[in-house]
């Protein structure tokens, strides 16, 4: 993180995300604020690119939360990813923040509801998980279903994993 070539390519990141109101911006802002996510059961062993921001970095987190609820080609994925960073920069306001996102996303199409479930799992929010995706919901939906799988997985329910796989 500390070579002149990276901090060229992350002061151009932080140029994308702030300049560009494209897909190109939007993905600079998805690079610079993501995280390594949660291990899980269903994991697939491939390694998201993670991007270490350098000691003097230019933009903050919050700012990138802020440019993540305003970019024009944000989806829920991305508001949830902008409510996370300040659910992590904010403790003390935890369980608004998930009362806000379950509300705010519960209602929306698979792809919203896989986003959330997510966002609730990367949080360690693994019942609220299990209590927005049903086993009536998730039983035709794989990615929902796998979802619910790393959520019963991670709070050790292995008998009702199980039942739900055979």
């Amino acid at each position: 993180p500390d070579s002149p070539s990276y901090l060229a390519a992350y002061d151009r990141l932080v140029e994308l995300a702030r300049n560009d109101n494209g897909i190109a911006g939007l993905e600079a802002l998805r690079l610079l604020i993501k995280s390594p996510p949660r291990a899980r059961l269903t994991d697939e062993g491939d390694i998201p690119l993670t991007i270490l921001p350098p000691k003097t970095s230019e933009i903050s987190r919050k700012e990138i939360a802020d440019r993540l609820d305003h970019h024009p080609n944000a989806r829920p994925a991305d508001h949830l990813l902008a409510l996370g960073i300040r659910f992590r920069d904010e403790p003390d306001h935890t369980d608004d923040y998930i009362k806000k996102a379950v509300e705010s996303f519960r209602s929306g199409g698979d792809e919203t509801l896989a986003a959330l479930a997510a966002w609730l799992y990367e949080s360690g929010q693994f019942q609220s998980v299990l209590d927005l995706l049903p086993p009536r919901t998730v039983a035709s939906k794989r990615e929902l279903f796998i979802q619910r799988a790393d959520a019963l997985a991670a709070l050790e329910r292995y008998p009702e994993l199980e039942a739900m796989l055979l």
